[in-house]
Parts: C-alpha cells; structure tokens; sequence
C-alpha cells in the first residue's frame, strides 16, 4: 500500500466589480493513517497580502498543528506556530515588529476545526458537520485572525458558528464539473453574510465560495490528482 497520496489545485479569488483579485495554490497529502496536510499560498492582489499556511488534521479531521505566515506590501506581518492540545492551544510566534510571544491559550471546550483563512481550508470546515443530525449544527473554532481577510498577525482565537447543509447539487466551475454538497457557515458576527461553500470528494475539495461581506466568489481554477507515492 502507498504511503500518501497528493492532490494540487488552485482556487482563484473574483470580486463583482474588479474580477481576479487574487489566487491560492494548493496542495494536500493524505497519510496511511488517514491524517491530511494542506499547503496553501494566497496571494491577495487588492491588498498586496501574501499568506503561507501549512495545516494537519488527524484521521477525523481534529487540529493537530499549523503554520502561518504574512507579509504584507512586501513586509513581514507576522508568523506563528499553533499546536493543538486537548484543553489548548500552544503558540509560538512574532508579531508585525519581529516581537516574539509565547503563549498557551486554554480552550475549553476544544476547538472542532480551525480556520486559518485558506479558502481550501474552509471547505475542510464542513468535517464538522454530523449527516445524522439536524440540518443547523453550532460548532467552535479557533482561527489566527479575526479580520475577514486574515490580514493581522496570528495568534489563537476563539469563534462560535454554525454550519448549515443545503443540498446536493452538481455546478461547473473553471476547473470543470463536479458533484457537492452545498454548505453553509454561518460566521460569528450576525451583521456578516453566511459563507455559501460547495464541497466535492474525499478531501472536501472547496470548488465555489460566495461571500458578500467581501462582495466575492471563489472558484477552483484546477485541480490534479498526482495519485499515490510509493516508497
């Protein structure tokens, strides 16, 4: 049996009015073990912010580890390591100034997912979502940044939302066409706009996401599947 499996992909970022505003590249490995990693490069033109992100998932989709890291206008605006703990989560970073913190912020009760602003991790959110209960499930998570666009330096934080499931509903998208589940987050802030997400396959791929608190939509571009690895 291989050892992992890899899947690439780019989603790009279309704002009503000023079209491509920005692009991620993506790429996910699945572990024997049923663990998952996303790494993902957001690149936001209209705000010349540039994120790096690397996240792991256990076989159930729990936190277990991440990495964040921005610049801003060609300036670093921060990084920081988040560990997940079963009553916190650790950190180790440096702020816009270079000013290292340390912290363990408690979490109680655990964050089910964390959100550290990738538009493919947002569809991993949708993990939360039990298909044997009801259509409206409250779920906590912990994010880096509260901002919409995740633009402030990391650090653990804490959010409540509820994630909504829609249908099943086949769409097309630049990277082609695909079978999804269609979700709904609704965000912590009641003045914001639910996020309506459309999820396909194993690795809860994220294919569209329309969000009008950033007037926005995003959708995958194109997506390879490398297949497996043998050692």
């Amino acid at each position: 049996m291989s050892p992992y499996r890899i899947v690439s992909g780019e989603i790009g970022y279309f704002h009503r009015e000023h079209g491509l505003t920005g692009r991620e590249a993506f790429t996910l490995s699945a572990a024997r073990d049923g663990s998952r990693t996303a790494r993902a490069m957001c690149e936001m033109y209209d705000v010349a912010l540039l994120r790096d992100v690397t996240y792991t998932v256990d076989a159930a989709w729990h936190p277990r580890h991440a990495f964040v890291q921005l610049m801003l206008e060609g300036r670093s605006a921060g990084a920081g390591w988040f560990g997940f703990e079963p009553d916190a989560i650790a950190f180790e970073g440096v702020d816009a100034a270079g000013e290292r913190h340390s912290a363990r912020v408690p979490a109680e009760p655990a964050p089910a997912v964390f959100a550290p602003h990738p538009l493919i991790l947002d569809g991993w959110q949708s993990a939360v979502f039990d298909p044997a209960g009801p259509s409206r499930q409250k779920y906590h998570s912990a994010t880096c940044s509260l901002e919409p666009d995740g633009g402030s330096a990391p650090f653990p934080v804490f959010t409540t939302k509820v994630m909504e499931f829609v249908r099943r509903e086949t769409i097309e998208v630049e990277a082609g066409r695909f079978d999804c589940g269609r979700f709904r987050i609704h965000p912590h802030r009641k003045d914001w706009a639910p996020l309506e997400m459309w999820i396909t396959g194993e690795d809860r791929i994220l294919c569209r996401m329309d969000w009008a608190v950033l007037d926005s939509s995003y959708r995958l571009l194109k997506l390879c599947d490398a297949g497996s690895r043998d050692p």
